[in-house]
């Protein structure tokens, strides 16, 4: 069945770009100050650029966003791999390839340990402090998810965000659907457009993790096909 797109079009600037700019997104721009990382922006950021969608996620309230418990994201998650041949791998391979992987390194990443620690942040009501680690590489980074608009600079060699440092423009909030609380965040990047949905399956506890990816093509327009993938993670049990 086809899947709703909820997407919105951020735009992104590279990290070595003067400050203050305007950004043109198709026929319509708007004004990008320099920022640091998870800084809100202003809601008029969020402008369209070639055939994506301006729609919000379904379920949003704002007016009573504060209200939603999403407690349930306190923890430590540890990705399951994916080592069966269907659906779900194809899925998750087809999705790193459109961000630039080749099919043999989307393979050994879709299968590689993946953790991710959630803590409510102390100084924002609201935002969570998320540390993810892949032991395999040695990498671990720490991020704050503030809920509204906010930026996440990086140096490069993103697996999703691509090669070069830049600066990805993002959006998070709470919704309430199918009787549970979801954590979902919009993300403008060099590659595209993306939402990444975190629910708690109802049927055994685990975190869906949902990608929906929209690739920016040459025109800088976005591409009518979405891939949509689907990652599970378990909860790790504290030790003791």
């Amino acid at each position: 069945p086809q899947r709703s797109l909820c997407m919105a079009a951020l735009p992104f600037r590279p990290r070595s770009s003067p400050s203050p700019r305007r950004v043109s997104l198709g026929t319509r721009a708007v004004n990008a100050n320099s920022t640091t990382r998870a800084v809100r922006r202003p809601r008029v950021i969020r402008a369209m650029t070639g055939n994506v969608p301006m729609v919000p996620p379904q379920g949003r309230s704002e007016d009573n966003e504060d209200s939603l418990d999403a407690s349930w994201l306190r923890g430590t998650w540890s990705r399951v791999p994916i080592v069966e041949e269907g659906d779900d791998l194809n899925a998750n391979v087809q999705y790193l390839v459109a961000h630039g992987h080749d099919v043999d390194a989307a393979r050994s990443i879709v299968r590689e340990e993946y953790v991710q620690e959630w803590s409510p942040n102390e100084q924002e009501p609201g935002a969570w402090d998320v540390t993810t680690r892949k032991p395999g590489r040695g990498a671990s980074r720490t991020i704050t998810y503030p809920l509204g608009e906010w930026e996440e600079s990086f140096s490069g060699a993103s697996d999703i965000f691509g090669k070069d440092a830049a600066t990805v423009h993002r959006h998070t909030a709470l919704v309430s659907r199918q009787g549970g609380v979801r954590h979902i965040t919009e993300s403008g990047t060099p590659l595209g457009w993306e939402t990444t949905e975190r629910y708690l399956s109802a049927t055994d506890g685990t975190m869906v993790v949902r990608r929906t990816f929209l690739r920016r093509l040459d025109d800088g327009s976005a591409s009518d096909d979405a891939i949509v993938c689907d990652q599970t993670f378990e909860r790790v049990a504290a030790a003791g």
